[in-house]
């Protein structure tokens, strides 16, 4: 039996292998990259969206469609997704960037054939009902009003501003954005960024042909939509440095953010850099904090 009082011992890294997917190509022709890895009857399947047709005066068109996406549509309430999601042992979830928009099935293999046309309906049929965006808009407001009284989010929400505007990266939300939030706006969007010349898939675990004969029979024939759109494209310079003081009255401690633009992901250097920031403050074990927390003495955290 393992001795679980003993660590293990410690081994050089040198080499990691990591599995290459395989590109393959829907009838339809979304791209499709498949990693076939799993032992277990186990699928992760991710629907990634590039966000589209950005408008600095609707900053949350993007992000409201993500929320609501599975939450109704033409034959099924947000209750009956709920439920036959559930009853297959499945779990469905919906993530948003400033890039991308991402909705991921994980499911077991024998129950895809039931699951996957739940997911078709989401992705074609969604209606935003009015009472959905309702109760969407009245968390949300709820949400912003409790984090404009904490200092960090004030400090993130300026820092994003000052450095890349009015765009998707800085977009200075407030409580009017989501008065104004329209469910037709919302239709608009959906049609015009959930569609098939704008999705990649990537699929995950036990994935043989039959699971890729399902994804093509369902999303590779019958799924239309040719609604014009352009894909968000946002350019930025550095800028001067510069200090912004938020005032904020009987604030028992401050919170600072500093930074500027640096490379983006395509850089060569992209992966050196993020190692060298989380080495520095990535993580409650990094340079920073054991500076001030081991060294200094203080409770607070650093970043």
């Amino acid at each position: 039996m393992l001795n679980r009082t003993i660590a293990p011992d410690f081994i050089q890294v040198n080499e990691i292998n990591f599995i290459k997917p395989q590109a393959q190509q829907l009838d339809n022709g979304i791209k499709v990259f498949t990693v076939n890895a799993g032992q277990q009857e186990l699928v992760r399947i991710e629907f990634i969206f590039q966000n589209v047709n950005y408008d600095q005066n609707k900053p949350l068109q993007a992000v409201s469609v993500n929320s609501l996406i599975n939450n109704g549509t033409k034959t099924l309430s947000a209750k009956q997704i709920a439920e036959q999601v559930d009853y297959y042992g499945a779990y469905l979830q919906t993530d948003y960037g400033a890039d991308q928009t991402a909705i991921t099935l994980h499911s077991l293999n024998k129950h895809l054939v039931s699951v996957l046309p739940i997911i078709w309906s989401i992705l074609n049929e969604s209606i935003f009902p009015q009472h959905e965006l309702d109760i969407f808009i009245q968390n949300q407001k709820q949400k912003l009003k409790v984090n404009l009284q904490k200092n960090d989010f004030l400090a993130r929400k300026t820092f994003a501003n000052t450095i890349f505007g009015e765009t998707a990266y800085g977009s200075d939300i407030s409580m009017s954005h989501y008065d104004d939030l329209k469910r037709d706006d919302l239709l608009a969007y959906f049609k015009a960024a959930f569609k098939p010349e704008n999705c990649t898939i990537i699929a995950a675990g036990k994935f043989e042909a039959k699971e890729f004969d399902l994804l093509n029979q369902f999303f590779g024939k019958s799924w239309e939509n040719h609604n014009p759109s352009t894909v968000n494209k946002f350019d930025y310079s550095p800028i001067a440095g510069s200090d912004v003081y938020i005032e904020k009255a009987d604030a028992v401690q401050s919170a600072i953010r500093m930074g500027n633009l640096t490379i983006n992901r395509k850089h060569e250097d992209f992966a050196k850099l993020q190692i060298v920031n989380t080495l520095l403050g990535g993580y409650f074990g990094s340079r920073l904090m054991a500076n001030i927390r081991e060294d200094k003495g203080y409770t607070y955290g650093i970043g």
